[in-house]
């Protein structure tokens, strides 16, 4: 009979950050974490982006999309999901 080992928080999330972008939030929108992932997509460090708010990935301040971040960043304090696709200014 084979035993398994239960996967940790920890190490669920790191399987997670080697398969998918990943990127953190405050509530206010302050940026916390991203993974290498996220950051080699959005063409950033983490340095650059850690502690700035989370519209210097739209291209404008008045970008339909600004309206949608501020609903999912109330939504991810609440614990819900936000599984959508961004584009980041650096992509054409």
């Amino acid at each position: 009979m084979a035993v398994t080992k239960a996967l940790t928080p920890r190490s669920m999330i790191n399987a997670l950050d080697r398969s998918m972008a990943r990127i953190e939030f405050a509530p206010d929108g302050t940026i916390l974490d991203a993974n290498q992932n996220f950051l080699d997509v959005m063409g950033y460090t983490l340095d650059e982006i850690r502690g700035r708010h989370h519209s210097i990935f739209l291209r404008r301040r008045s970008h339909p999309l600004e309206r949608r971040l501020s609903g999912f960043l109330g939504s991810a304090a609440g614990g819900k999901v936000f599984d959508r696709r961004i584009s980041s200014p650096h992509q054409g």
